[in-house]
């Protein structure tokens, strides 16, 4: 009787139990699966906010570009007298600087003379400065791929050499005026506005709307300008125009040196295109690796002093 007691006992006490090999696998794939859902939200998490920094830096940039251009372009004077053709001027798309698929042309480039001289109360020379905009892709340079950038050209009346609009009214604008003061390359970086702006494109209308460009063409000059009913081709200013233009985020802008389709001559081909009047066109027409980093801004400028 004592000794079954004690073998009731000694059953009752027995060591616990441990996980069996087949429950640790099953825990260990069940943590893997955790672990694994959680690196996925995580990483879903971080490229949702660099998209999202990515697009509100080209929202900040693309907006303030807009602005600065409005502000200058508004303000392009007529020439003294109105009618002159040897006078002032305003231009999209010279032929003084080559076609629409020169180096200064993607898509357009615009000139004209604006009362913001920056020099005009030191020096009461006036008041009137030569100025424009174009885009330029710089060549590549060691690891970095060739890269587009918004440029200013900018001649204070004061600069002898390139402000010519008085003393050469017929040559004031050339290919050599234009790489002197606005190149946007190194080693001054002259005229450099914004680096990462694929497109420029300026569309001009009359006061009832009509634009002036057509489909076969893109040439505007105040001088002898096309011909809507409001002007019958006399020396104009147009009464507005729509700008717009192409910004990628820098890190978008890295993939241009993958070649095929979002190579750098892939997009210069696209943006030089007849058939591309403006970025938005030109946004849905990019290849897809590049479209979620892109950004299209335009704006309606109205020009005050044209008639």
């Amino acid at each position: 009787m004592y000794s079954i007691l004690i073998a009731r006992t000694s059953r009752r006490r027995s060591p616990q139990s441990s996980f069996t090999l087949v429950e640790m696998l099953v825990s260990l794939a069940v943590f893997t699966i955790l672990v694994l859902l959680v690196t996925g939200v995580l990483g879903q998490l971080n490229r949702m906010w660099v998209q999202t920094e990515a697009q509100n830096q080209r929202e900040r940039s693309g907006r303030g570009l807009l602005n600065f251009l409005a502000r200058d372009i508004r303000k392009a004077m007529l020439p003294f007298p109105a009618s002159s053709s040897t006078s002032l001027d305003f231009v999209i798309n010279p032929t003084a600087i080559g076609s629409p698929a020169s180096a200064y042309n993607y898509h357009d480039s615009i000139f004209f003379q604006a009362p913001i001289a920056t020099d005009s109360i030191a020096t009461s020379v006036g008041e009137v400065a030569e100025v424009g905009y174009f885009v330029q892709w710089q060549p590549a340079s060691g690891s970095q791929v060739q890269t587009a950038q918004l440029c200013r050209f900018f001649v204070n009346p004061t600069d002898t050499t390139d402000f010519l609009i008085y003393a050469n009214p017929a040559a004031w604008l050339s290919t050599a005026n234009l790489t002197d003061v606005a190149s946007g390359g190194s080693p001054n970086y002259a005229g450099l506005l914004a680096e990462n702006v694929i497109g420029l494109w300026i569309n001009p209308y009359d006061k009832n709307g009509n634009p002036y460009f057509t489909s076969t063409s893109r040439i505007y000059d105040s001088r002898n300008p096309p011909n809507p009913p409001d002007t019958a081709g006399t020396p104009n200013l147009p009464a507005m125009v729509d700008i717009s233009i192409l910004v990628l985020d820098p890190a978008t802008a890295k993939r241009l040196g993958s070649g095929g389709a979002a190579s750098v001559s892939a997009v210069q081909t696209l943006v030089q295109s007849a058939s591309i009047t403006n970025a938005d066109q030109c946004l849905s027409s990019l290849p897809a690796v590049l479209q979620p980093g892109a950004s299209c801004f335009t704006t309606r400028v109205q020009l005050s002093n044209s008639q």
